[in-house]
């Protein structure tokens, strides 16, 4: 996982971005949070590193250009998804409902992000939207929430008011949905999968000191 995370960070750029890597690499990184649902499996693990990693993408493919870029919007497909598997399964992912409630905060503490997305989507891709459900709909109730405040507690509203709103937070996942977000994505071809593997050998290396141990 952190290989991932550092991976998705890592290679945002916006010469010759290399989408389909991304895609595999998210659906990797699904495969293994699922697999330790499944095993019922805690791990210790950087979860914020996880979650900032993946509103690093979000940010980066959030520009309309490169929306337009071959396999950008499916890669926002691939994000959503991701998106909510995580809220959909929550503390079954998450080693406790106190790390889940801090990923639910960051998502809605980073609204504009989301915002820009969603409207990049419905402007160029409006059949993508519906894959981003669950996140939209978190985003939209805590907005709402905020907005019923008078202006002045809005404003000044510390991190423990916020994150009581996010622990209001009514997400309703019909079962088909949760099933179907339960469900690994499919593997990736040969071709695409020693492509992925040799981008992330070369990650690996980089993390390694002269003695092979890692740095």
């Amino acid at each position: 996982l952190t290989l991932l995370c550092d991976l998705l960070t890592q290679n945002l750029r916006p010469a010759r971005f290399p989408a389909a890597l991304y895609i595999s690499a998210l659906e990797l990184q699904q495969r293994l949070l699922l697999l330790l649902c499944s095993g019922g499996l805690r791990l210790t693990f950087d979860w914020p590193r996880l979650w900032s990693s993946l509103f690093a993408v979000a940010a980066f493919i959030a520009d309309g250009e490169r929306f337009k870029e071959p396999m950008v919007p499916k890669l926002a497909t691939s994000l959503f998804l991701h998106l909510n598997l995580l809220l959909a399964l929550g503390d079954q992912v998450f080693p406790s409902s106190a790390v889940f409630e801090s990923f639910a905060h960051e998502l809605v503490r980073l609204h504009q992000i989301f915002e820009r997305l969603f409207a990049v989507c419905k402007r160029q891709a409006p059949q993508l939207l519906s894959s981003a459900s669950l996140a939209r709909c978190a985003i939209v109730q805590a907005l709402e929430h905020i907005a019923s405040l008078p202006e002045e507690a809005a404003a000044n509203m510390s991190a423990a008011q916020a994150m009581d709103i996010v622990r209001k937070l009514q997400l309703k996942v019909a079962n088909e949905e949760r099933e179907a977000l339960q469900r690994p994505p499919p593997l990736p071809t040969a071709r695409d999968s020693a492509t992925f593997m040799q981008q992330l050998l070369r990650l690996l290396l980089s993390h390694s000191r002269a003695d092979g141990t890692a740095a």
